[in-house]
This record gives structure tokens, sequence and C-alpha cells, in this order.
């Protein structure tokens, strides 16, 4: 129990450690726009407060609460939306509160309650950032949270990925509490006379969280002592680190071992794979699952039978996950097993690809997405490095805000990214043994002056590359629709 001058202390502290989190990690840059996501308990309320308090000295501006409604807890839902609605007009900002059926959608993907809320409600504040043009959305989890995941996560049998828990800064999202402890939040929230609302679904044993929450946890303090959250935090953070650089390493090598096919599907290299470093081929398995297979499909169970698979004698197929497998002589032709090649794939027309925004080649079987990130959000996610097999970073400010896709053309050349000089298109399928039948419909990428900025799957040009000054990067991904 803290006397009463420590709770002083804690008050005092409070924003400026919250500061610090917010410049080591550089959540936040002068202009940015935060859509903060407030469920109506404690966390989000005091993360909406100091927020507030922190705006002018960030330089930012708060674009609007949004709350999601889950559609689960009937009249005390009801109240948490307007509480945080009246949260809004107080503060004088924007108010989205979006509707989710959470028990609907579970019952059709066949998945947990929990997992299905997760995935809604993050699709929610995706929503409503675009809606409110919001640069960052704010997350009100805790160091108690990141212990709690590490905990959830290591009973799982997670590897280093999911070990390394809650990251402070993810895409659009970021998470200012992330180093101080619920207790804090708390005593900040009493001090500051500051209402919230409880859920009382938080009690539930039946929910893993909770359990781990109520039961595990203090069971573990118990044992390891009152600073295993933030050793098991800092452990985490260990882990980050190394995800980053195992991704990074990653990303080296998977451009030579993955490559899209032009009847919607791909081709694995199985003497490049072989190359890798051993300690790395399982994560190069596991980053061309993620490619193909829809997101949270990817387990370790599929990374070994794809392995397994990469015996299969010429001539006949396996199937995994939705996937049929072949062998075509020392390559692995996968595709989608419900598609049925196209006996005369069809070139692409001039289409013009708005950045950001997403193109959708039916015909061809892509779709196409691009958005901008600031380069700390790029770099903190651990996202995908410059020559990423189906991704590809640029820099934002020598592309425009516009990109032109179609075929190749007789001429075509380009100056690869990490290449002395040009080189042919045509030199560049040959090379990578693209068959002349697929090369129509791989997509070359353009800006509107006609320069070869992305071949998919194959290369990058060389002036669009990364560079020390750059500040924005341009993340392209492409994906095959079919």
């Amino acid at each position: 129990m803290c006397a009463a001058g420590d709770i002083a202390v804690v008050v005092t502290r409070f924003p400026t450690r919250v500061w610090a989190t917010i410049r080591r990690h550089r959540l936040l840059v002068e202009g940015d726009r935060v859509l903060v996501a407030v469920s109506g308990g404690v966390d989000s309320v005091v993360l909406l407060h100091v927020l507030a308090t922190l705006a002018a000295r960030a330089r930012i501006r708060i674009a609007g609460l949004v709350h999601v409604h889950h559609g689960l807890r009937g009249e005390a839902a009801d109240a948490d939306a307007a509480f945080c609605e009246q949260l809004a007009t107080a503060l004088g900002v924007p108010f989205d509160l979006l509707h989710v059926d959470v028990a609907a959608e579970a019952a059709r993907r066949r998945w947990s309650i929990e997992r299905t809320g997760h995935a809604l409600r993050h699709a929610a504040f995706r929503l409503a950032a675009r809606r409110r043009l919001a640069t960052r959305i704010a997350l009100g989890h805790t160091l108690d949270d990141q212990a709690e995941t590490v905990i959830l996560r290591l009973l799982r049998g997670a590897g280093t990925r999911g070990l390394a828990g809650m990251w402070p800064s993810q895409g659009l999202r970021m998470r200012p509490l992330l180093e101080v402890r619920r207790a804090d939040v708390e005593h900040y929230a009493a001090q500051r006379g500051l209402s919230w609302r409880e859920d009382a679904s938080n009690r539930d044993l039946g929910i893993p969280r909770n359990t781990v929450r109520h039961v595990v946890l203090p069971a573990l303090v118990g044992v390891a002592g009152a600073s295993l959250p933030e050793r098991l935090a800092r452990q985490a953070e260990a882990w980050r680190d190394d995800e980053q650089w195992l991704a990074a390493c990653v990303a080296v090598e998977l451009p030579s071992v993955l490559m899209p096919h032009a009847d919607g599907g791909w081709l694995i290299d199985l003497p490049r794979l072989h190359e890798v470093p051993p300690m790395l081929q399982r994560r190069v398995r596991m980053a061309m699952l993620e490619q193909m297979l829809p997101r949270g499909q990817v387990s370790l169970a599929v990374v070994d039978a794809l392995e397994r698979l990469e015996a299969v004698p010429a001539g006949r197929a396996g199937r995994l996950r939705g996937l049929l497998v072949s062998r075509e002589g020392a390559r692995l032709r996968v595709r989608l097993a419900a598609a049925t090649p196209s006996a005369t794939p069809r070139r692409l027309g001039d289409e013009r690809w708005p950045v950001p925004g997403v193109l959708e080649l039916a015909d061809a079987g892509w779709r196409l997405e691009a958005s901008v990130l600031r380069r700390e959000e790029w770099q903190t996610d651990a996202r995908p490095q410059p020559g990423h097999g189906m991704h590809a970073a640029l820099d934002a400010a020598r592309v425009g805000d516009s990109l032109t896709v179609r075929s190749r053309r007789p001429g075509d050349r380009m100056r690869p990214m990490g290449l002395p000089g040009s080189q042919k298109l045509q030199d560049l399928f040959v090379n990578r043994k693209i068959p002349r039948a697929d090369r129509d419909v791989v997509p070359v990428v353009t800006t509107t002056d006609g320069q070869i900025a992305w071949v998919v799957g194959l290369a990058v040009g060389g002036e669009f590359a990364i560079q020390p000054h750059t500040t924005a990067v341009l993340l392209l991904q492409a994906t095959r629709s079919g």
C-alpha cells in the first residue's frame, strides 16, 4: 500500500515517464494526428488524459476517440459507449462509435470470442483512423499487459516472435503506457479524480488472459518476486531485438527463394532454400507461408509440413492448408488448391495505382496495396527490407502520389538495387528463371514518367532505394487475389 506522499510522487512523475517512453521509441513526431482507442476502462481513460496533457509539448493533435461496441454485454456495453462519447464531448474532439458482431463472426470463422474480438476491434481502429486522417492510433496497454502477454505466449509454445510481446510501435499503432505499471495508472486516475468503467468480463476466469492475470502471474510473483513483471517486459524487449535481426536476415534470403507464378501461385527454389544457413531455413519457410496463407494460419506445425513436402517426388502433389504443392524439377510449385491455371495469361494494361491506395487486377489475379509510413515506423515495426519478394520499400519522396502498373515491354530496362549499371528486363526474367509464358503477367510498376520502380517479386529500382536521408517510406505489397 502506497503512502499519500508516494502517490503524489507517482502522480507528479507519471506524465513525464510516459513522455520518456514516447521519446525513447519515437512514437510521435511533430504534427501527428492521434486517434485514441478508448474502451472506458482505467487504462484507456488515463491514456487519453495524459496524451491531452502532453499534446502541446509534443506538438500533436488529438484527432478523435474511437470506441468499438462488440455487441456482447448488452446494457453494460451501451453504457460504456455512452461514457466514452461523454469523454470526447468534454475534450471537444470527434467521436467514432463502431459496432461489430463478434459472436456472429466468431461462429463464421470458427474462432474464439477473444481472437475474433481482437481482429474486429483493430480493423475498426484502422477504419476510424482513415476517417479521421489519423497518423497514429494510441492503445492503452501497460507493462502488466506486456508481462501477461509473454506468459500467455510462452504457455502456447511461441517462438522468439511471440515472446517479443507487444511492440511499442507497430504500423499506425503505438502504446505509450507500455513501460508503466497498472498500479501507477490506477493511482494517477484516483489522484486526478478521473472516472472510468469497470468491465465485469475482466474477472471471467474462462478467458485465458484473465486466468493469467488473476491466478498465474500472482503465483509466479509469489515465487520470483514483485519485480517479475518488469523482468518479463525487459526480456520481451531483448527478444524484440533478436526478432528484428532475424527479420532482416530473412529479408535478404527470401527474394531468391520465393517467386510469384503467373498462374496464381508461387515457385520455391529448393536448391537456393537449402543454401540458406540451417538456423534460418525454418524462418524463411515461415516467411514464405505468410505470403501464401491467410493471416493467423501459419504455425510451426505448418512450417514443418512444408519441409516434408519438399521431398515430394516429381509428378506427385500434396496439400497444405488449402495449398496444392507439386514438384517441378528443382522447384516446388505452390498454388491455391481451388485455383485453376489459366491457359492464356492476359497482359496487363496501363493501370493507375494511387499512393497510398489499393489496385485490384482481377483478370490477372493480383491485388496491390501501397501505404506510406514514417521511416521510424517502418524500422520499428520490423518491416520487410527493400527487396523482400512480394513486398518492396521505396523512398516515398522519389515516387510521387501515383504509380502505373503494366506488363513488360520490348526494350524495358532498369537498374536493380544492389547491382551495378542497368539491365534489360528480358535478362532479369531469364536470370531468375521465369517461364516465358509467365512473363507478361508479372506486374511492372513504374512512376508516372515511366521509370521502373519495382518488378513484383524480382527487383526494386536502385533510383528509388531508401537512403540515409529518407524520411517517408512507401511500402508496396502484392498478393494473389485468386
